[in-house]
């Protein structure tokens, strides 16, 4: 925290509300606005002066931000800003379609569980991730499937060799022959 910019702080608490949505590497406008209405509050209360806040607010994304999330700590396997983003993806489509853009942009905040299992997960990842630049086979896509046989819960699901070069689900999308 001591290491944080009065900016960088203010991103930070301007995500509580919706950390995905107010995400910088998903909607680097909202997060912007969501920065600077905090750092509004931080004058109203007398924690930093108009002419700091003004300063702050003129200024864009950090560089670290704004470039993508490459150096990012929270960088999945294969490019993605967030973990596990096919899963992740699959598992957001279905709530859209559940309860509606409107209602997820607006409410922001829930908490979803689900039955993947992140170590699979990344693991998975990395297999197909791996095999893709092994030198084999880089021109073909790949996907993983991974279910419990007790109850049939989707453990692991990576829809292709890397989510920055193609979103497409391969796991859930691709049609197969019979």
């Amino acid at each position: 925290p001591k290491d944080l910019t009065i900016g960088e702080a203010a991103i930070l608490a301007g995500l509580l509300p919706a950390p995905e949505y107010l995400s910088p590497y998903r909607n680097p406008e909202k997060s912007l606005k969501a920065r600077n209405e905090v750092l509004d509050r931080m004058v109203i209360t007398g924690f930093i002066s108009e002419i700091e806040c003004e300063q702050e607010q003129e200024k864009g994304l950090p560089d670290s931000l704004s470039s993508g999330p490459a150096g990012s700590a929270y960088l999945s396997v294969n490019g993605a800003a967030y973990r596990a983003p096919f899963f992740v993806s699959e598992v957001l489509y279905y709530l859209q379609q559940q309860l509606g853009k409107e209602f997820l942009d607006r409410r922001g905040g829930l908490k979803i569980y689900t039955t993947m299992d992140l170590q699979w997960q990344e693991a998975a990842e990395r297999l197909l991730y791996k095999d893709g630049k092994s030198g084999y086979l880089t021109d073909t896509e790949a996907a993983i499937v991974s279910m419990a046989p007790q109850d049939g819960a989707v453990r692991v699901l990576v829809g292709g060799r890397s989510y920055e070069r193609s979103q497409f689900n391969r796991a859930v999308l691709a049609q197969r022959s019979p």
